[in-house]
């Protein structure tokens, strides 16, 4: 029982962290025997064994692919309801700009206090840098601001889409995965995702952002149509 326990351990860590297989195990997807040799020797290198069956590794494959239907459904449904109550926004002409903290931290609140009334200004403050999105027509008077010899690293082009959501999003996992999926599929780069309270706002290339509001959009509308109410 000890070893069948630790194979099935071994089996879900491999399946998570494959997230393409994963899909498909929840939605029942996949040839159970095909996927079981394939992720066989995987299973045997992590276990530390040799020998182990394809078929305990199959029966564990549908146990797995059991659980995680029963689990995720009831998250899946949440996750339609509000994607079915969510708009979107979007805001173009943007600049991304990363600075590290010990140049801006002395700067940061007249920054803020300054450009308040922007069309778009949103920051964030991580381990050592700051991130700062901006309109871009307000990008000289932000470096003027934060000290022009300042150094910093900069994203042109760039866009937002806002994610607006009821307030269940607060305490239901797995929407921002579900949209990021959505546009990781289509090849679309994230820039920069910063959450505010109920908005998701994804930062994309300007290249990229009909594409990427097209692909939500068109989630959402989907939502609206098959969601349980």
């Amino acid at each position: 029982m000890h070893v069948r326990r630790t194979l099935t351990s071994i089996v879900r860590d491999i399946i998570i962290s494959r997230p393409s297989i994963l899909t498909c195990l929840v939605k029942g997807l996949i040839n159970y025997s095909a996927l079981a040799r394939d992720i066989v020797r995987d299973v045997e290198r992590e276990a530390g064994i040799r020998g182990v069956n394809v078929n305990t590794i199959k029966v564990i494959l549908i146990r797995l692919s059991n659980k995680l239907r029963n689990d995720l459904r009831s998250f899946e449904d949440q996750i339609l309801r509000i994607l079915a109550g969510s708009v979107l926004r979007l805001e173009t002409d943007l600049v991304v700009l990363t600075i590290n903290r010990e140049y801006i931290q002395p700067r940061i609140a007249k920054l803020v206090q300054e450009l308040r009334n922007a069309r778009f200004l949103q920051v964030t403050q991580g381990i050592s840098t700051y991130t700062i999105v901006l309109a871009k027509e307000i990008m000289n008077k932000a470096l003027s601001i934060i000290g022009e010899k300042t150094p910093y690293e900069l994203f042109d082009d760039q866009s937002a889409i806002v994610l607006i959501s009821p307030r269940e999003i607060l305490t239901t996992p797995g929407l921002v995965s579900y949209v990021t999926g959505l546009l990781a599929w289509s090849g679309i780069n994230i820039t920069q995702i910063i959450s505010c309270y109920l908005d998701t706002i994804l930062i994309v290339s300007t290249s990229d952002v009909m594409k990427a509001y097209t692909i939500l959009q068109s989630a959402i509308t989907s939502a609206r149509k098959f969601s349980i109410k």
